[in-house]
């Protein structure tokens, strides 16, 4: 996968492109589905200098919890941008997007 994806937070305050996906998939851990209020999360796994945010860099923030990947996401709308390690902290998915 070597083209250039972009993608928005739902209010389109955070905008982002991203290169160098190396795979595509989803992780189906309680983690995941309680980040995405969902069954599961799609994960693009790239380097982290593949990512660029384009606009609203300053509307990102981070949620941390010890022993867990940082999540990212739009303080405006509050949609998830990224995680921000190499594996989930609970099924060991690897996650690694920013």
């Amino acid at each position: 996968m070597s083209e250039v994806m972009h993608g928005a937070c739902l209010c389109g305050g955070i905008t982002f492109d991203l290169g160098g996906a190396e795979v595509m998939g989803a992780c189906h851990c309680t983690r995941c589905q309680r980040w995405t209020g969902s069954g599961n999360s799609m994960v693009i796994v790239a380097k982290p200098e593949g990512l660029k945010i384009t606009k609203g860099k300053e509307l990102m923030k981070t949620f941390h919890e010890e022993g867990f990947s940082d999540r990212f996401f739009c303080s405006q709308c509050g949609s998830p941008t990224a995680a921000g390690a190499k594996f989930c902290g609970q099924c060991g998915h690897r996650l690694e997007t920013a």
